[in-house]
């Protein structure tokens, strides 16, 4: 039996991480969503259930100005979502993905 770690998808919605654009597969929760993108962050120290706030994150909804905090793993992202902020381990583990992808030109 072939375990697939990912909620059912059919479209992939565009979010930005720390002003730089990517695609990710919608219905899943953020973390998914990362390593969908980079595919070492199972690996890293995540609980998955919202207890170890090692995914904690700041971002502000499409058409929004206030910003929120949530943790990556509990968070459905919708289009349009902005990551401004992401916890120390999120960002190693991103690091190279982030590294790879200029950030979007200020408007």
């Amino acid at each position: 039996m072939t375990y697939d770690a990912f909620q059912p998808w059919s479209r992939l919605i565009p979010i930005s991480i720390l002003g730089r654009a990517f695609e990710v597969p919608e219905n899943n929760v953020l973390l998914r969503c990362f390593q969908y993108l980079e595919p070492s962050i199972p690996y890293g120290p995540w609980c998955w259930n919202g207890e170890c706030k090692s995914d904690s994150i700041l971002y502000r909804l499409a058409g929004e100005t206030d910003i929120h905090s949530g943790l990556s793993c509990q968070i459905v992202p919708a289009e349009g979502l902005e990551i401004v902020e992401i916890s120390p381990d999120l960002q190693r583990f991103l690091a190279p993905l982030l590294a790879d992808v200029p950030a979007a030109a200020a408007s």
